[in-house]
């Protein structure tokens, strides 16, 4: 009896086994087959075009019959991926694989549901190419791609280089276990067989896209899933800080407090704050609104300083009321004065005189902390035993001079001036005495604080200075390495808020260097501010590439902490909005009210 069945069930075991052989060759096999249009193959305009028709075709809209020819034409096999957001839910992919562009492009189309058609308002096409089959990670856990660079196709389904990217399945270096990617959920054979076969291995590749998005209107080449923006003009900046104030403004609390920490990628907040970094972004949705007028973001700032003057305590020091701003038991130098910063530019931008007494005796304190010679005595000290601590910090210094000359252009008490003069000649000629180009901090602060003070003290040594920070600056610059979007950057790898800061200083020494007639000097920090900027904006996540983000709406607008993490924190927008402004002003110096500021 047994013998009888046997035969039945290996004939049965054979017939499944073919099946599923069958079931692995319908597999696409990308390898070798597929190319991606180089460089040379097509201009600008034309790869703008093929951007359009895929618009056009999934929107079932009339296109110039040329450029249907032109597509036509293309006798290549291609491998294309339409990415296609509402605008309101995150990018779904369509792919397709057909001898020519306009083949593959008309089936990717076809897969797009109706309604998502009718719908869809951002479309990223993406022209794959360079696949490579790599070992299984049933030998091998891990494996190394270049992030935002290198895509995946594996089992049958395309994960794009900027959805491994921005859905944090790669680590920082790089790594990424397919194993921890989302599957297609296996049918009844595959896995019936996957009891006779546990050795079979995943038809895994690796590849390159060249990426375009598109609204309808424009189109946007991509470079590791960023925009690559062809020309800096105002309307483009103005756009760009609008969305970082909106995502700013979207981050203050009723209780007016930040959202401090945001990993877009996770769609999760992370714990943490620091009082400065509060003061900087209040400051810079100041600047925003002085500018547009948009008074959702003014009514957020108020609420944000309502939860400053919160922090700030009253005390006395030598017999004199005092202000201190206190944080976690502890009270620091640049506290005070970013506090001074974001509540003047307040008064400036508004008119509102109501925390004048409350930034003189924030002022105060720093004035009696200051020694003979100009350097101030204390940077952190606890609160409330005044335990000074032996923490030195590079920045708070010039953050102190700022806030004294910001104080002193609301109320024109010149001991303000005299404190922040002193404490300049302390940084010039004992602290950075014998600093050199190669080791001089770059102190984007002081250099806020020296072209500020410059107005009311017209002494050479504000200028020699910055100039001399200033060239420190452009000489670290990023400039023609291998990897196209370090450019404009600083560090290696480079990263976004170190590149805003620096930008903001130049931003400030530019503008003394005009005044003080050093014009050639101007003309060299403004082209490294461009540079910078163009750099910064390779790291906002913008309408191209929200949408890869599991709550786009969320995301809108920050700024990355550099081209491969995405945490977003206030402080990196802060710095790229003022950056980004202090360009625009320079762009509208000739109409620009506020220039000399």
């Amino acid at each position: 009896m047994k013998r009888k069945l046997l035969l039945p069930v290996l004939f049965l075991v054979l017939i499944l086994s073919l099946l599923f052989s069958f079931e692995a060759l319908a597999k696409p096999d990308p390898a070798g087959s597929f190319d991606v249009f180089q460089k040379e193959d097509l201009s600008a305009a034309e790869y703008d075009n093929i951007a359009r028709f895929v618009f056009s075709s999934i929107k079932n809209d009339s296109f110039d019959p040329e450029l249907y020819k032109f597509l036509a034409r293309d006798p290549l096999p291609r491998f294309v991926i339409l990415s296609v957001s509402d605008g309101k839910e995150r990018y779904l992919d369509y792919y397709a694989s057909e001898k020519g562009l306009r083949a593959a492009i008309e089936n990717a189309v076809s897969k797009i549901p109706d309604d998502l058609k009718d719908s869809a308002s951002f479309v990223t096409v993406s022209l794959a190419g360079d696949f490579e089959r790599i070992e299984s990670p049933d030998t091998k856990e891990y494996i190394n791609l270049d992030p935002g660079i290198e895509g995946i196709f594996v089992d049958g389904k395309v994960f794009l280089p900027s959805r491994l990217l921005f859905s944090g399945f790669l680590d920082n270096k790089g790594m990424l276990s397919v194993n921890d990617l989302p599957h297609e959920e296996k049918g009844f054979l595959a896995t019936f067989m996957g009891f006779f076969r546990p050795e079979e291995k995943k038809e895994l590749y690796k590849f390159t896209t060249l990426s375009l998005f598109t609204d309808g209107k424009e189109v946007l080449p991509l470079y590791r899933g960023h925009g690559v923006f062809r020309d800096l003009n105002e309307d483009l900046l103005q756009e760009r800080i609008d969305i970082a104030a909106g995502y700013l403004a979207d981050a203050v609390e009723p209780s007016g407090k930040f959202r401090y920490s945001y990993q877009p990628e996770k769609d999760r907040y992370n714990s943490g704050y620091n009082i400065l970094r509060h003061c900087g972004t209040l400051y810079s949705m100041l600047e925003v609104f002085e500018r547009s007028g948009n008074y959702r973001i003014l009514e957020k700032a108020e609420l944000a300083i309502d939860y400053l003057m919160d922090q700030i305590s009253e005390n006395t020091l030598k017999g004199t009321e005092v202000a201190l701003v206190e944080e976690g038991g502890a009270v620091k130098l640049g506290g005070n004065g970013l506090a001074i910063v974001a509540l003047a530019k307040y008064s400036e931008v508004t008119g509102n005189m109501e925390y004048l007494a409350v930034m003189q005796r924030l002022a105060k304190w720093m004035e009696l902390t200051q020694a003979d010679n100009g350097n101030f005595t204390i940077h952190k000290m606890a609160y409330p035993s005044g335990q000074v601590s032996s923490f030195i910090s590079s920045f708070y210094p010039g953050e102190a001079i700022l806030s004294l000359v910001r104080l002193y252009s609301l109320d024109r008490d010149p001991v303000w001036l005299d404190v922040a003069e002193k404490a300049s000649k302390y940084l010039i000629n004992v602290r950075d005495r014998r600093k050199t180009v190669r080791n001089i901090p770059h102190d984007h602060w002081l250099l806020y604080g020296l072209n500020d003070l410059y107005r009311y003290r017209k002494d050479p040594l504000f200028v020699t200075h910055s100039l001399k920070i200033a060239d420190a600056i452009i000489s670290r610059q990023n400039s023609n390495r291998k990897v196209a979007d370090w450019n404009g950057g600083y560090y290696i790898p480079p990263g976004s808020t170190p590149t805003a800061t620096r930008t903001e200083g130049l931003c400030a020494a530019f503008r003394l260097a005009l005044e003080s007639g050093h014009s050639e000097k101007a003309e060299q920090y403004l082209d490294a501010i461009k540079r910078g900027v163009a750099f910064q904006l390779n790291t906002q996540i913008g309408k191209e590439n929200a949408w890869f983000f599991p709550a786009p709406g969320r995301a809108l607008g920050g700024f990355r902490k550099d081209l491969t993490e995405s945490e977003i924190r206030i402080d990196y927008v802060q710095h790229n909005i003022s950056a980004l402004k202090g360009l625009l002003g320079i762009m509208k110096r000739g109409e620009d009210d506020n220039f000399e500021k």
